[in-house]
């Protein structure tokens, strides 16, 4: 379920950051409050809620789970944009980036339902 949820938060995220190259970094940036080079736990649910996606605190829970790869409960930026890079160039691959033109679904929920 966890990757179900990464899956969906990726797909969101690259959508969003399709019309900018330096999207990933500027998200990261935007995430970032306190400018150390690392997201906290935190720092990555204050801008998800930012970003009006969806959430919950298993969701955020889960997500910093897969993007903190080494473990120490703060998210680097190799970590985040390692993952939103692959998955963003596939989105592109197959066309689905989001066109501006469509409004992203801020609603529905990350977790897939049973």
């Amino acid at each position: 379920e966890s990757e179900e949820v990464f899956q969906r938060w990726c797909e969101d995220i690259a959508r969003i950051m399709a019309e900018d190259k330096q999207m990933i970094k500027n998200v990261f940036q935007k995430f970032d409050k306190n400018r150390n080079g690392l997201i906290s736990r935190q720092e990555f649910k204050d801008g998800v809620k930012a970003l009006q996606l969806p959430d919950t605190d298993e969701e955020i829970k889960s997500l910093v789970g897969i993007l903190d790869k080494d473990g120490n409960n703060e998210i680097d930026y190799a970590e985040f944009s390692k993952d939103l890079r692959v998955k963003h160039r596939a989105l592109q691959e197959l066309s689905v980036v989001h066109n501006p033109a469509e409004p992203i679904d801020r609603t529905r929920s990350l977790t897939p339902t049973q």
